[in-house]
């Protein structure tokens, strides 16, 4: 085969492989997490840190293509990769307010805002979010940690 060919193919199968990641997260685009400090987040000499003590509150935005046939936001939150130690709730879509366990939820658009609760002394976290829709499929996961 030439040179050509091969490399034609070759990125081919790369925008095909491309495509076909997005398709199974879909209607999701993309996920974040914003941590902040409630309290003991300095020492006696006003330096930030975080310790055992420190009170953090998680808030995570999830960015979807487009808002109709979705049920419900599947969300872990744990101390190891996939792990949900620390969190594992699931959300029912579009029902806002507060939904117990210090979780909240609210909508505005394409975008989704889930108050995920407070913890203390989170250092670093891994987090997970699919996407079940209406007809009780599952988007691969959105994964972040810090």
């Amino acid at each position: 085969m030439k040179p050509i060919i091969k490399l034609l193919l070759i990125a081919a199968l790369c925008v095909c492989s491309y495509a076909d990641a997005q398709q199974n997260t879909y209607p999701g685009l993309a996920t974040s997490i914003e941590t902040t400090c409630i309290s003991n987040c300095m020492d006696v000499d006003s330096i930030p840190y975080v310790s055992d003590s420190t009170l953090i509150r998680v808030v995570m935005t999830v960015q979807l293509f487009e808002s109709t046939g979705i049920s419900s936001i599947h969300v872990k939150l744990g101390n190891t990769s996939g792990g949900s130690e620390l969190l594992g709730k699931t959300f029912a879509f579009d029902v806002s307010g507060n939904i117990g366990n210090g979780c909240t939820y609210s909508r505005t658009g394409d975008v989704i805002t889930l108050g995920l609760g407070d913890f203390n002394g989170l250092m670093s976290y891994f987090s997970e979010v699919k996407i079940e829709r209406d007809d009780h499929s599952l988007t691969e996961a959105f994964v972040f940690n810090k």
